[in-house]
C-alpha cells in the first residue's frame, strides 16, 4: 500500500511540474508566402526559476520536411517574477512550389527541461502558413508582334551647369590661394614688391653660386646685396647706418652678426687695399645670407 502511495505520488509531483512549463508558437506571417520565401517564427516557453533548457533537445538547422528547411535558429533567455522565459526565434525557407494556394504545414518539436524534480518534456505545437503560385502575366493577344516590344526609354540629360560652376570656382579660390602664396614667399610676379627685397635675390644668388664665377661674380653678388638693403632702408645703405637700419626693421635683428660681416667684407671688398684677395665671404656664404634675410622678410 505504501508503494503505490510514493508511486502515486511522484506521478502526481511530475504532472505538476509539467503544468509549470508550457509553449506557444508566435508567427511573424501566415500568409502570402512564395517559393523561396523566407518565414519566422517565435516559440515562447515558460518555466520555474530552476528549470534549464536541454539544448540537446531543440531542432537542429537543415531539412525539415521535403520542401521546408529551418535555416536559423536562435534561444533568447530572460528572467522575470514568474519564473524563467525562453524565446527561440526559428528561421525556415519554403521551397513548395504550389498550383494554387495551399497550405505548409510546420510540425511542432518537443523541448526537454531538467527540473529539481527531474527532467520534462513540452511540445512546442504545429503551425501552418500558405503559400501562393509563380504564375506568369500573359500579355494581352496583339495582332503585330512588335507591338509588343516596349518603347527605348528616353535618355537622361544630366545639367552640367552646377558642376561647371563649382569647377570654376574651385579654380578661382585655388589660383587666389596660390597668389596669396606666391606674394608672401616673394615669388614672381611679387618678388619685387615693397617689403620683399631679398626674396627674388636668394633665389638667383643661389643659382650664381652653384657656377665658378670667380672675383666678378662675387663683387657683382655684393652690389646687388647692396642694392636689396638699400630698398629695404629706402635709401643707400652704409655701414654707419646699420644701428638706425635695426631699429626700424626690428625683425633682422636677429641677423645683426650676419649683416655686419658683409657690410664689413664688402668695405674691404671695394676699398680696402687687398681687395677680394682675403676673401672674407665667399659667394655661397652671400647666398646663404640673402635666404634668411628673406626668411625673416617673410616670417613679418
Amino acid at each position: 500500500m505504501r508503494l503505490h502511495f510514493l508511486v502515486l505520488l511522484l506521478i502526481s509531483t511530475g504532472a505538476a511540474r509539467a503544468a509549470d512549463l508550457a509553449a506557444e508558437v508566435h508567427v511573424e506571417r501566415s500568409y502570402g508566402y512564395m517559393t523561396g520565401d523566407l518565414t519566422r517564427a517565435r516559440v515562447e516557453a515558460r518555466g520555474p526559476a530552476d528549470a534549464r533548457l536541454i539544448a540537446a533537445s531543440l531542432p537542429h538547422p537543415g531539412p525539415v520536411t521535403v520542401s521546408l528547411e529551418l535555416r536559423d535558429l536562435r534561444v533568447e533567455e530572460a528572467r522575470d517574477a514568474n519564473g524563467r522565459l525562453w524565446r527561440i526565434h526559428l528561421v525556415y525557407q519554403n521551397f513548395y512550389s504550389a498550383l494554387d494556394v495551399r497550405d505548409v504545414h510546420v510540425p511542432g518539436f518537443a523541448l526537454r527541461f531538467a527540473t529539481s524534480a527531474g527532467e520534462v518534456s513540452v511540445d512546442s505545437p504545429a503551425w501552418s502558413f500558405s503559400v501562393v503560385p509563380l504564375r506568369e502575366i500573359a500579355p494581352a493577344a496583339k495582332e503585330d508582334p512588335d507591338d509588343y516590344l516596349r518603347p527605348d526609354p528616353a535618355p537622361v540629360f544630366l545639367d552640367a551647369a552646377p558642376a561647371r560652376r563649382f569647377a570654376l570656382l574651385s579654380g578661382a579660390v585655388a589660383l587666389a590661394l596660390f597668389l596669396a602664396l606666391c606674394r608672401a614667399r616673394g615669388w614672381p610676379p611679387f618678388a619685387g614688391r615693397s617689403g620683399r627685397n631679398f626674396a627674388g635675390l636668394a633665389r638667383r644668388l643661389k643659382k650664381a653660386a652653384r657656377k665658378p664665377g670667380g672675383a666678378p661674380a662675387l663683387l657683382d653678388a655684393m652690389r646687388d646685396m647692396h642694392r636689396a638693403f638699400d630698398s629695404a632702408h629706402g635709401a643707400s645703405l652704409l655701414r654707419a647706418d646699420l644701428p638706425s637700419f635695426l631699429r626700424a626693421h626690428p625683425h633682422f635683428e636677429a641677423q645683426r652678426p650676419d649683416i655686419e660681416r658683409f657690410f664689413l667684407a664688402s668695405e674691404r671688398a671695394f676699398f680696402g687695399a687687398d681687395g677680394l684677395r682675403g676673401q672674407d665671404l665667399t659667394l655661397a656664404e652671400i647666398a646663404e645670407i640673402a635666404r634668411r634675410m628673406a626668411a625673416r622678410e617673410q616670417a613679418t
